[in-house]
């Protein structure tokens, strides 16, 4: 729809997530209320919008923290962000981890009371929500390409708009200080990982190239 196309002519398959991975708890066991943005560091993703909403944050949750787990390929620009999450109040609150593996990947969106993503451009699929979907996490995304259109708004997640921190930061409080509504989002997470394995997205894919086919013959 951004971009004039007319939907009834589009067929969109979700990138499929892990169906072995070990069911995670829902919530966190204790310990710091903990936020993870997963994924690559980069300027694209508009992240530091994400990091000055985190310093709205810890002014009202003080011992919140957040990892930006991912490679950075773009220093100067995690420079940046390390200057402004001092600015912002976080510095010692905001952890970069750099490139991980897959299972620390893995073990930081279990941890996770909250996944925020990040993303001020339109794109067509993210790894990282199906990776968090797939963890049983908790997300709040961007409502920017098909992320908005993936996202059930409060039921496998909630969408802010991209950009504005204070919504975002707004968003985060409400979400860390409330039990009830992580575990209900976490549930639509593990449901829709559910929904939307890689064998799923395979058949979906299958189903595409036979319908064209048909439709040539």
């Amino acid at each position: 729809r951004e971009y004039g196309a007319d939907p009834a002519t589009l067929v969109h398959i979700p990138l499929g997530v892990p169906v072995r991975l070990p069911a995670a708890p829902v919530g966190r066991r204790g310990g710091d209320p903990l936020v993870v943005c997963p994924g690559y560091v980069s300027r694209r993703k508009g992240i530091e919008a994400i990091v000055a909403a985190f310093g709205r944050v810890v002014q009202q949750i003080p011992e919140a923290r957040l990892h930006l787990v991912g490679g950075i390929s773009q220093p100067t620009y995690a420079r940046e962000l390390r200057e402004l999450a001092a600015t912002v109040g976080a510095a010692g609150r905001v952890t970069f981890t750099g490139m991980v593996s897959l299972a620390r990947f893995y073990g930081e969106l279990h941890d996770a009371d909250l996944v925020v993503l990040g993303a001020e451009y339109s794109i067509s699929a993210s790894q990282p929500l199906a990776q968090a979907w797939a963890s049983n996490a908790p997300v709040l995304a961007p409502a920017r390409g098909a992320i908005q259109e993936l996202v059930n708004d409060g039921v496998d997640g909630c969408l802010y708009a991209a950009g504005d921190s204070a919504a975002l930061a707004s968003a985060m409080v409400r979400i860390l200080r409330s039990p009830d509504i992580r575990a209900q989002m976490a549930a639509g997470s593990r449901a829709r990982a559910s929904r939307d394995s890689w064998v799923v997205a395979a058949h979906r894919t299958v189903d595409v190239y036979r319908d064209v086919w048909l439709e040539r013959s």
